[in-house]
């Protein structure tokens, strides 16, 4: 009886653990629609070859975007790098 009830309270805490990630996400994206929402005057932006007027939301979504791209890339090549030394190489 004992193994069931350790067994119950895991599954509680992965799920509890789910759900509260369901809901930081939840309030974290809904911030992140009121920010965009309350930013949506133009404002020139020039970068490179580019010139123009953008709307701010816009730039903030652009910068998210290629932010989180970075993230990815890096941790992509830190699993590799992990892999490689560990000997599992794909």
């Amino acid at each position: 009886m004992s193994e069931d009830y350790d067994d119950y309270l895991e599954q509680s805490s992965v799920s509890n653990r789910r759900v509260a990630g369901l809901i930081v996400a939840g309030i974290i994206i809904a911030a992140a629609v009121v920010f965009l929402l309350q930013n949506t005057e133009e404002a020139p932006v020039k970068f490179l070859f580019f010139s123009g007027q953008v709307p701010i939301y816009v730039v903030i979504l652009v910068s998210m975007g290629l932010g989180a791209l970075l993230v990815l890339i890096a941790f992509g090549l830190r699993r590799r790098a992990k892999r490689r030394r560990h000997g599992n190489d794909e």
